[in-house]
């Protein structure tokens, strides 16, 4: 679990005598200490139309984890529809629903198993991260950027 080595690194990174920094590995975040200039660390959240492009940018003031589910990286093309990789345990088939959920946690570790079982609670993700989950963001299929996180967030689109 890549979230749990994000934590990890981060943790030997502290007892060598780091004060601030960010582990990201493949987008999973372990973030600690304050920023250098004091203003809050900034993180991008990739849009799923174009991972290039960030769709918000969460602003955190540091020692968090945040991690990343979503259909749009791992992922295959069969008769022209895209399939995720976060499978269903049920019915063994790709979730469906929601295309990207960040959640913000103490831990990277903690923040990857919220946002997994959101996405693998598909269209019921929205309404089980707000019982669930601190702070997030998730962005439907269809688009629309919503979550806790939003007011904090700077959303980087036109229509959001």
């Amino acid at each position: 679990m890549k979230e749990y080595a994000a934590d990890q690194a981060a943790a030997l990174c502290r007892s060598r005598g780091s004060v601030r920094g960010i582990i990201d590995l493949g987008g999973d975040l372990s973030i600690f200490g304050a920023n250098p200039d004091g203003s809050p660390w900034r993180v991008g959240i990739a849009e799923p139309a174009d991972p290039s492009r960030a769709a918000a940018t969460l602003f955190v003031a540091g020692d968090c984890g945040i991690a990343t589910s979503g259909d749009y990286r791992r992922f295959w093309n069969f008769n022209g529809r895209r399939y995720g990789h976060i499978l269903n345990p049920m019915t063994g088939w790709p979730v469906e629903g929601l295309a990207s959920v960040t959640v913000v946690a103490e831990t990277c570790a903690e923040a990857g198993a919220l946002s997994t079982v959101a996405m693998l609670n598909g269209k019921d993700g929205i309404d089980w991260l707000s019982r669930h989950a601190g702070p997030h963001v998730y962005i439907d299929r269809a688009g629309r950027l919503g979550g806790s996180a939003i007011p904090t967030a700077a959303a980087n689109r036109d229509d959001a």
